[in-house]
This record gives structure tokens, C-alpha cells and sequence, in this order.
């Protein structure tokens, strides 16, 4: 190659100044508040990751509706026919007394 044929003229660089300034204040503000960035990042990652599974569900509970009759999934207790007035759920097995407690064994009985 000749010397008459380079072009004349100011070299361009290939990384501006300005770009480099602010890669510069990126990787301070990152080096010193990294870890509570990305800690606020984690939470609405999680926030929005749940709000779109919310959005989601309603979705799909509204395109299928309401059960229809008997079609619920789960089946209640049956109550036993002395507790008609109280709710199967709060009904301890020691009340109506079938059941018996386990006997204590060598490393339960005091000394």
C-alpha cells in the first residue's frame, strides 16, 4: 500500500467518551448499592411473577365457571350422630371418648 492512497484526516476512535463515562458510573453505583439493586429487582421479578399467576387464575375461574351441583371436589365429614349442632372440624377425638392414648414407654416415664 502507498501513502497516497490513506485517507487524510483526524482518526476516529471507537469507543466515545460520553459511553465511557457512563459505563464508569455504572460499575460504581454498581460496585457500591449492587446488592440492594438487585435485591428490589428479585422482589418485583417475584411480585410481578405473582401478580401474572393471579391474573392467570382468575382467567381461567372464568372461563369454567362456577362447580355445578355436587361437583365440588371434596367431600365434608361426616359428623357423628350425638354432635349434630357442632361443626365436624372442631370435634377432638378425645371427646367422644373411642380412642385411647398410646402408653408411655421407658423414655417417657419421669424418675
Amino acid at each position: 500500500m502507498s501513502t497516497e492512497n490513506t485517507p487524510e484526516g483526524k482518526k476516529r476512535r471507537s469507543t466515545s467518551i460520553p459511553f465511557l463515562i457512563v459505563v464508569v458510573i455504572l460499575g460504581l453505583v454498581g460496585y457500591f448499592r449492587g446488592e440492594e439493586i438487585m435485591t428490589y429487582a428479585m422482589y418485583l421479578q417475584e411480585q410481578w411473577r405473582h401478580n401474572s399467576n393471579v391474573t392467570e387464575d382468575q382467567r381461567y375461574d372464568k372461563l369454567v365457571g362456577p362447580p355445578k351441583e355436587g361437583d365440588y371436589g371434596w367431600v365434608t365429614p361426616d359428623r357423628p350422630e350425638g354432635n349434630k349442632n357442632k361443626p365436624a372440624a372442631i370435634e377432638s377425638p378425645d371427646e367422644d371418648g373411642s380412642s385411647e392414648s398410646p402408653a408411655a414407654t421407658d423414655s417417657e416415664t419421669p424418675k
